[in-house]
This record gives C-alpha cells, structure tokens and sequence, in this order.
C-alpha cells in the first residue's frame, strides 16, 4: 500500500467527518434558533415594558419633586401662620398679631420684630400687610394698605384744651 494513498482516504475521511459536523452543527443551530426565537420576542416586550415604567418612573419622579416643593412651601406658610394669633383690637375687630415669643418656644423672642398687627382679611388670603396707625377726627385705627380696610382701636386723641380769649384760668 502506498502511504499517499492511505494519507488520502484519510484526508477524505477527515473531510466527510467535518462535512458531517458541520451540517450536524447547521441542524443544532436551525433547531436552536426555533427555541430562541419566542425567547427574543420576550426580551423585545420586556424591554418596550421597561421603556414604558421607565417613563412613568420618570413621571412620578418630577411630580413627587412638584409635591416636595409644595409641602415645603405649605410648611412655609404654617410656620409663619404660627408667628401670630387672632387679637381682638377692639369690640368685635379681629386683627392678626405678632407673637413675642412663639408658641412652643423658651420665650425669648427668636427674631427682634416689634409688636405690629396684621390685616385679617389680607392674612387669611396669604397676603402680609402690616397695620398702619391713622388718626382721624380724635380717633386712632389701624388702616390695611391693600384692602383699605380700617380697624378702629376704640382708642381716641384727647382734644386739645381750648382756651377762650379773655378767660381767666
């Protein structure tokens, strides 16, 4: 026998067994891909799923952000709600006032604020206007700048002595 005739069939037979194995590996593969298939269908509408909760988390996020603020500025609002309290000022004339110290405090004032009044209309609308002393005809009120309310104090200026002419004292 002749060795390249033995290195031939052999080549030959190494060649028909990758043929084999190829097609053996086509096969796997054709029935591979049978089963993967429905599996990427899956991945694909997982991943337009997450697309979409991602864009509802995003959603919620910036409304969450939107309610953060509020509640911060509500809190806002309360805290310096509580710096005053409803204050008769005269017979059935109801101003806001400014608390010297706050409740729930030691009682030092927290801030050097005078004592001042506020308009109650304005400030049960969400507007600060501070009270302006007026005096009119003898009698004092604390007029609003805004609503042009006026709060008398039931206060009055005495009348100056008058003093006639000629009269002796």
């Amino acid at each position: 026998m002749d060795i390249t005739l033995i290195t031939s069939i052999a080549s030959s037979l190494k060649a028909a067994k990758d043929a084999t194995e190829a097609m053996l590996s086509i096969r796997d593969f054709n029935n591979t891909a049978a089963l993967i298939a429905p599996i990427n269908d899956q991945l694909l509408k997982a991943q337009q799923d997450l697309f979409v909760y991602m864009g509802q988390l995003l959603e919620l996020q910036a409304q969450m952000a939107r309610d953060r603020d509020e509640l911060s500025k509500l809190q806002g609002a309360l805290e310096e709600r509580g710096r005053y309290s409803l204050f008769e000022l005269s017979t059935g004339v109801f101003v806001y006032r400014f608390n010297d110290a706050p409740a729930g405090s030691d009682g030092n004032p927290t801030t050097p604020q005078p004592v001042h009044y506020l308009c109650q209309p304005c400030f049960d609308k969400g507007t600060k206007s501070v009270l302006q002393r007026l005096s009119a005809y003898g009698r004092i009120s604390l007029d609003c700048s805004i609503c042009k309310a006026r709060h008398p104090t039931g206060e009055a200026i005495p009348a100056p002595a008058f003093r006639v002419p000629g009269a002796f004292s």
